[in-house]
């Protein structure tokens, strides 16, 4: 912002008073004070406004627009001359109201203000009469005592020979007398020697002497360390000595050193790189990036050290990356203060660099934040190298139990043909021999029996599953008309509660409630018949078994329990019993091929569900299938 938008800023709450006088900016339209070609309104009081009759959006129009034609070109000559004279002038003109186009005499002030001119006007008392000037005391003290900033107008002090030696008080609005905690009788007419002796002792003496003699304007930041404030101070020569507008920004700065100290600890300690860069403007645009701090890790990054880095640009670093996407998203982040997260890549030594970063605007400044996701990356890249490994040793696992035991059963069943032979043709002559072709036909059909079961489950890790809804009520049925016989000949008897419709392949899961049910037929004590109840609950997330708490898991299950009042087993047996060809009880007590609650945990894996099973012996066992829903 330049001196003159400052000033403007600063006078903003000045042109709001509702004074006798209206007060309005003109600003200068030109490269320079030899060239100015016009003079626009930048602002005006609410008396202005009303004093012309102005509509709310008179301010950017020419001071043309409210004067008549023939006073045009002398009132042009007298801002022109106020502004670059830097000399004070009162002058009398007929300014136009805009509603109805007529003149009124208006006795009006001009005051320079950096690049531009403040009008004081009031109407003429008496039209075409000799107008008594105002002094700039009174200009002042009507213009500028409701001013949230302080302002100070001083007088320069000259010794014989036209030297300058000193400044006196001449004006000090309300707010500059809060801010400096004294009396208007204590500073009018004071000089800076008298107040402040010795007067080099004032801290900004020689600035107001430069600004005075050079009639360059100053503006900055200035901290008086015997009160402990900061001020923002905008100093202006105006004729005759110099004004003053200042306002306390000790609160601002405190927050402002907080906000770096902070920063400063983010950039040291952070876990990644960081870096703090400074934008580079031309003309309102954003050309390139000064690193102003940066960690080591961020140095590291670059092959260079924080001190090598520092005042560095970002072109330098990066030639080019003004053309790039990131050139569009650091611009929206210093504009709107939005958050930014992305990534890159980089070769860096002839290797690839990883890194993820964030932008964040801090201030006037960009904090960058880097986390270098090399090693990461190598470490996702190997585990997908890992997995993929993995299926494939699956698939061929899979492949050689299907092939195995599909190629297996064509000699099975010659095995089988051929004592079936043996049997109806020379049964009566084998004698004794009948005993042992008896026990191949059995372990025949035993063998038989396994290969088709694991032929099943190989079927069921190869092939993919259906999508589409199923009903439990449908699959439970189904399961019990195959089983129709062995429920008959058991005299079982099953309670099936409402069950719900989920998503699945139906031939799969019909597999699984089979294999339980004819389970829970099979594993009843000597003289009992089985009772076998299947039911459901909906289960929420944290009641889940801790196999399915994973950021994979469905929001909603359901959960089906088949439960009997059979023999039982041991709870420390219950992992194992999902186990291939695993079996708790022999051959001849129980037959089986051993695979079916195999295949019951393959089905519910296949779903993304699980299944668990508790139990005593003697008490029954309990299956739950967990499914989403």
């Amino acid at each position: 912002m330049n001196s003159s938008e400052f000033t403007v800023t600063n006078l903003r709450a000045t042109l709001d008073l509702s004074t006798a006088q209206g007060v309005a900016l003109f600003a200068a339209i030109g490269s320079d004070q030899q060239s100015i070609i016009d003079f626009r309104c930048s602002m005006m009081s609410p008396r202005f406004r009303q004093l012309l009759d102005c509509p709310a959006d008179a301010t950017g129009q020419s001071f043309r627009q409210f004067t008549p034609i023939a006073e045009q070109q002398a009132l042009f000559e007298q801002f022109r001359d106020v502004l670059t004279q830097q000399q004070q002038a009162y002058c009398r003109a007929t300014l136009l109201q805009t509603a109805t186009q007529s003149g009124q005499v208006y006795e009006l002030t001009l005051i320079p203000l950096s690049d531009g001119v403040l009008v004081t006007a009031s109407p003429a008392a008496t039209p075409m009469q000799p107008v008594e000037q105002v002094s700039r005391l009174q200009v002042l003290e009507n213009s500028f005592n409701a001013c949230l900033n302080g302002i100070t107008v001083y007088e320069a002090v000259l010794d014989t020979n036209q030297e300058l030696i000193d400044f006196r008080f001449v004006a000090i609005n309300e707010a500059g007398l809060t801010i400096n905690g004294l009396s208007r009788e204590q500073v009018i007419g004071k000089t800076l020697r008298e107040l402040y002796p010795p007067t080099d002792s004032f801290g900004l003496y020689a600035t107001y002497r430069q600004v005075y003699l050079t009639h360059e304007t100053h503006q900055g930041e200035h901290f008086y360390p015997d009160y402990g404030i900061w001020r923002q101070v905008v100093i202006v020569r105006i004729s005759g000595g110099v004004m003053v507008t200042y306002q306390d920004i000790t609160l601002q700065k405190q927050l402002q050193t907080e906000q770096q100290q902070l920063i400063e600890e983010l950039i040291t300690h952070a876990p990644g790189g960081a870096l703090l860069l400074e934008p580079v403007m031309d003309k309102q645009q954003l050309v390139d990036l000064r690193v102003v701090r940066c960690n080591e890790t961020y140095a590291q990054l670059r092959r260079k050290s924080a001190a090598e880095l520092s005042g560095q640009l970002i072109g330098q670093l990066a030639p080019g990356w003004q053309s790039t996407p990131l050139y569009a998203h650091v611009r929206q982040v210093l504009l709107t203060g939005e958050v930014y997260q992305g990534s890159e890549s980089r070769a860096i030594d002839g290797r690839l660099r990883y890194a993820t970063f964030r932008l964040v605007r801090a201030g006037t400044f960009l904090l960058v934040t880097y986390e270098d996701q090399t090693q990461h990356r190598q470490d996702q890249q190997h585990l997908d190298m890992l997995a993929q490994d993995l299926n494939r040793l699956t698939h061929n696992i899979q492949e050689f139990a299907f092939v195995a035991s599909h190629d297996l059963q064509e000699p099975l069943r010659k095995i089988q043909q051929l004592s079936d032979l043996l049997v109806s043709k020379y049964g009566e002559r084998i004698g004794d021999g009948r005993v042992y072709l008896d026990r191949m036909q059995q372990a025949a059909n035993r063998l038989s029996g396994s290969l088709k079961a694991l032929l099943g489950y190989s079927r069921l890790t190869v092939h993919q599953q259906k999508k589409e809804p199923v009903s439990i009520t449908t699959v439970i049925n189904k399961a019990l008309i195959r089983l129709e016989t062995a429920i008959h000949r058991s005299g079982a008897r099953v309670e099936v509660e409402p069950l719900p419709t989920i998503h699945g392949d139906a031939s799969q899961l019909e597999q699984l409630f089979e294999q339980l049910i004819a389970n829970s037929i099979k594993f009843v004590g000597s003289g009992k018949s089985p009772h076998i109840r299947i039911g459901c609950e909906s289960v929420a997330g944290g009641q889940l078994p801790a196999q399915l708490q994973t950021p994979a898991a469905a929001a909603d299950y359901c959960c089906i329990r088949v439960s009997d009042e059979g023999i039982g087993f041991e709870q420390k047996y219950a992992e194992r019993i999902f186990g291939i060809f695993q079996r708790l009880h022999g051959q001849h007590h129980y037959p089986g091929t051993g695979i079916g609650l195999a295949i019951c945990q393959r089905v519910a894996f296949n779903h993304k569900g699980l299944i668990t099973a508790s139990s005593q012996p003697g008490k029954g066992a309990d299956f739950r299938v967990y499914l989403p829903v």
